[in-house]
């Protein structure tokens, strides 16, 4: 007789051993990871997926969990995506700390677009740094 095994545990194990080596010390601390995608459509399911995975690893470390919208591909943006995609991770019960609905954030902007003048400054520092 076979003896049971219960493969989504075994998954599980082998995950946690797997974070036990995240950031170098461990589950215990905490990392700042995020989802940053193109607002060109719907949340997809890999989109979902790859959230859903950071905002789990985010809260397993006591971490942060970062949505960036990248809407530098101006041509293929559609209209009122980047909310309809917070929304979307909203519903799944995956709710990001920063992003563009937290304006007052430490590191915000957290749209690509607006931080051009932030990118320009740093491109003219290292031209004059040599």
């Amino acid at each position: 007789v076979h003896a049971h095994v219960d493969q989504r545990a075994l998954r599980a194990q082998r995950v946690d051993r797997r974070l036990d080596g995240v950031g170098g010390g461990g589950v215990d601390a905490p990392v700042r990871v995020r989802y940053a995608p193109s607002p060109t459509g719907e949340l997809h399911l890999g989109g979902l997926r790859t959230a859903l995975f950071n905002f789990l690893l985010a809260r397993r470390t006591g971490g942060a969990f970062v949505l960036r919208i990248e809407d530098t591909d101006r041509t293929r943006e559609v209209p009122h995506a980047a909310d309809r995609l917070l929304q979307a991770l909203q519903w799944c019960g995956v709710e990001p700390d920063e992003g563009p609905h937290t304006p007052d954030a430490p590191f915000a902007p957290y749209t690509q677009s607006q931080r051009l003048d932030a990118y320009r400054a740093a491109a003219a520092r290292l031209v004059a740094s040599g």
